[in-house]
């Protein structure tokens, strides 16, 4: 096999001609007289046929040469037939629109040899791991013919992505007979209401399972089987992918109180098992004052996403099935394999990955299973935060299994509230993100350092966060409607250091009739973070001149009293200012020292 080099500068459609005619059709290389026909779905096929050809020898580009007899002819030029077809940007964009990755020619080469107008289409090897499809469909050579691609050349250039897809490959022991008939008809329900296709209903079998690329050639991949397989069938040959549900009191407790096993076409149990883990399920009311809805321990759409995951995810070449554990505060979810390369529990939402099973993958998305590839954990993260409950935790992972676990505890209720007043204000383009979230949960837990900044100025953008401070000193928290939720307005008045200085007069007297006979420190303390050590002396002071207090002792020694006659108006300000006085007192705790 010759080995074509891009070409260069010097190198002229005569030179690439020479070096094509002297190889000779084979995979990699087609002539054509350019005979019209349906002209983009002949070349689409050609696109499709040369670039996984190319790819599997290794090869950077196949070449499709137009004006040229595909037949050995007594000399060159006697082949030399010349063509009136046309390659223009249009075709080329149809061409892209219809093929996998949008690949599509690279370069077209146009010339006159000998008198002949000859095109030479210069088409891109397929990439690592990515069989080329042209409208669904994917083509390659058998020699000089065009033929489908074969099933081991398919497995072929998966397998180059370096990770294995075992969903895609086919089961030499399956046949049509052994996919269930209910199974088959979920799944084309499932298809169409997804899709918008109604006519898809009305496939027969091989049609859907083909379009769906779950049987090639006849083939029934392990995909199929999975998703519609018979029972029997499944238990005999993958006995690997059954689903087990236990049902625990407590993870103290050894024996499980229930047990399920899971092991026909997951089209079909997966309703059953949502309904076996919803039977404990209970619904937690989240209310203030009038405004009142429902969270339920076990979220459906959660639950679903993250079982589908794990079906979609694990690696069936592992002795272990997938285990469920449900217990009354919370569940765990764990399948055979590890993360996928270069993923981790601390990077999964970030960092893209090659689904482990990708044809299980896709058929899961394609029929409503699951979210868009790399939006299942989005949405699992997304939810469960908004409803208050500690973030999805995948602590307990390693290189042999993925565990998942979510707790059912709704340990904030004042978020969740939060979170759905916010999503209900903003406009639907303008909902916050399960990143936005996110970040929203650690401003909340005082961790917005970990914050990118332009993520913060996002949330400061939208409300949901204010700051105080500048430079280096910039504090961030929860919006005030946060913590009028949270019947904490005082911690909000804490957090703000651009409070209105006037406060500080009735506040400190408030304080004083509290504390009689504080130090200056202890003043000072409670004062902390909204007035600087000069502004506090210069406070005392005035108060001092007014008559409003009086000190008792000398240098360290001296105290702050609040004046007799003072002490009814502080007792006027008691109610007005409770909310100041909540933060003081939180301030100054433990700092009063006894006389």
């Amino acid at each position: 096999m010759i080995q074509y080099e891009p070409m260069k500068e010097e190198t002229t459609l005569e030179h690439i001609l020479s070096k094509l005619l002297t190889a000779g059709e084979n995979e990699v290389i087609e002539f054509k007289e350019a005979h019209k026909g349906k002209w983009p779905d002949f070349i689409g096929k050609y696109v499709s046929a040369l670039s996984n050809e190319a790819n599997l020898r290794g090869v950077d580009f196949g070449w499709l040469c137009f004006g040229v007899a595909d037949k050995p002819k007594e000399n060159t030029s006697a082949r030399l037939v010349g063509t009136h077809a046309v390659i223009d940007q249009n075709l080329k964009y149809e061409i892209s629109r219809n093929t996998t990755n949008n690949l599509t020619i690279r370069e077209v080469l146009e010339g006159i040899v000998e008198g002949k107008r000859i095109l030479i289409l210069k088409i891109p090897a397929a990439p690592r791991g990515i069989p080329i499809a042209w409208d669904g469909k994917y083509y390659g050579r058998n020699g000089d013919s065009l033929t489908t691609l074969s099933t081991d050349k398919y497995d072929e250039i998966r397998r180059q992505s370096g990770i294995y897809d075992w969903s895609s490959e086919i089961c030499p022991q399956a046949s049509l007979a052994d996919l269930d008939e209910r199974a088959l008809a979920l799944m084309r329900e499932k298809y169409a209401i997804k899709q918008r296709n109604e006519d898809f209903q009305t496939l027969p079998p091989e049609n859907m399972l083909s379009d769906l690329d779950l049987m090639r050639n006849g083939g029934i991949t392990n995909a199929a089987v999975i998703l519609a397989g018979r029972k029997e069938f499944i238990q005999q040959h993958y006995p690997n992918a059954a689903i087990r549900l236990e049902y625990r009191e407590s993870e103290a407790d050894i024996a499980f109180l229930n047990r399920i096993a899971y092991e026909e076409a997951f089209f079909l149990s997966i309703d059953k098992l949502w309904h076996d883990i919803n039977v404990r399920n209970i619904s937690i009311p989240i209310s203030d004052g009038p405004y009142i809805f429902q969270v339920h321990s076990f979220d459906e759409s959660v639950m679903r996403e993250a079982i589908c995951n794990a079906v979609a995810h694990r690696d069936y070449r592992i002795a272990s099935e997938t285990l469920i554990k449900q217990y009354p505060h919370k569940i765990t979810i764990t399948n055979a394999g590890g993360f996928p390369p270069g993923v981790t529990a601390d990077n999964l939402l970030t960092v893209p990955s090659t689904p482990r099973n990708r044809l299980l993958s896709d058929v899961m998305a394609k029929t409503g299973l699951v979210e868009r590839s790399g939006q299942g954990v989005d949405k699992i993260y997304r939810k469960t935060l908004s409803e208050g409950k500690p973030a999805p935790d995948y602590g307990n992972s390693n290189s042999q299994m993925v565990e998942l676990v979510l707790s059912t505890a709704v340990v904030n209720k004042p978020f969740a509230i939060f979170i759905d007043e916010t999503q209900r204000r903003l406009s639907p383009e303008n909902k916050m993100s399960v990143f936005e979230i996110i970040a929203l949960d650690k401003v909340r837990g005082e961790e917005y350092d970990e914050v990118p900044r332009s993520m913060l100025q996002k949330l400061l953008k939208k409300g949901v966060i204010e700051k105080s401070g500048t430079t280096k000193g910039t504090r961030y928290y929860l919006a005030k409607r946060y913590f009028e939720l949270a019947n904490d307005v005082p911690s909000y008045m804490n957090k703000r250091k651009d409070w209105d200085p006037s406060l500080s007069i009735p506040l400190v007297s408030v304080f004083l009739s509290e504390h009689d006979g504080a130090r200056f420190k202890d003043i000072e303390k409670a004062f902390d973070g909204h007035l600087s050590t000069k502004q506090v002396k210069a406070l005392l002071k005035n108060l001092l001149l007014q008559h409003v207090i009086y000190t008792s002792g000398k240098s360290s020694g001296t105290r702050y009293h609040l004046s007799h006659e003072n002490h009814i108006a502080a007792d006027l300000y008691m109610d007005a200012l409770k909310i100041g006085m909540s933060v003081l007192e939180k301030q100054a705790s433990g700092y009063i020292h006894p006389k």
